[in-house]
């Protein structure tokens, strides 16, 4: 089985508020996921992205159902701990995140997704807002 990103929206340059985006607008891949995304921080304070067991930003995977999105999947850890990575205002952080396309929980692959992050506030270690933990959108072909 093969499986293509296609058709990633790009966003417009972001003067306030935080941007994630996926690199390319369309991957190859076969039984894994992999996706460059680029975050850019243009929020009015530093940020801690935090990572996974696999030295790479912990994330889930959403899949657009009608007007809402459901989380489908996410890689599976290891007990390691990695730090967040630091971000400071104004800030660009360029990575990679991957996962197995056999751990996506959907009955049909084909559709419209997105990336779910991870981030806090550096000083008070809260959850940013959601608006700000998301991909662009981009879909899945099989």
């Amino acid at each position: 089985m093969s499986i293509l990103i296609n058709s990633c929206t790009i966003l417009e340059p972001v003067t306030s508020g935080m941007a994630i985006q996926t690199e390319f607008e369309i991957y190859s891949l076969g039984r894994q996921l992999i996706i460059n995304v680029m975050f850019e921080n243009n929020l009015e304070r530093e940020i801690k992205i935090i990572n996974s067991g696999l030295r790479f930003p912990e994330f889930l995977i959403e899949k657009r159902s009608g007007n809402s999105w459901k989380a489908v999947g996410g890689p599976i850890y290891t007990a390691i701990y990695y730090p967040p990575k630091e971000l400071p205002c104004n800030g660009k952080f360029s990575t990679f995140v991957k996962m197995f396309t056999g751990d996506i929980k959907a009955e049909i692959l084909s559709g419209e997704y997105r990336l779910y992050f991870f981030i806090v506030d550096k000083k008070s270690n809260e959850l940013i807002p959601d608006d700000y933990r998301y991909s662009n959108s981009f879909r899945l072909i099989e």
